[in-house]
């Protein structure tokens, strides 16, 4: 038993803005990563217990994930978009 699904084309929404390039991007992430370097360090020079340590080091690795997913998406996504003749 299959329901009646409109067309593809029909599911599909046009984007209100245009995606912004990847420099704003870019330099978002840096200005995130910089400031979280910061906050790192004088963590550890003002509270170098163990719990301390470890807390940063497991936001770090999600910190890593996080941008490293974001980044992967961004890419794919982009290649689609190309392949279908929307850029």
């Amino acid at each position: 038993m299959t329901a009646d699904l409109p067309p593809a084309e029909e599911l599909q929404r046009e984007p209100e803005k245009p995606t912004p390039g990847y420099r704003p991007l870019l330099w978002l992430s840096v200005g995130i990563l910089t400031a979280f370097v910061g906050v790192t360090g004088w963590t550890l020079a003002h509270d170098a217990t163990g719990a301390a340590s470890a807390g940063l080091i497991q936001t770090w690795n999600n910190l890593v994930v996080g941008v490293g997913a974001f980044w992967f998406g961004s890419t794919v996504a982009s290649k689609v978009q190309r392949l279908k003749g929307d850029r």
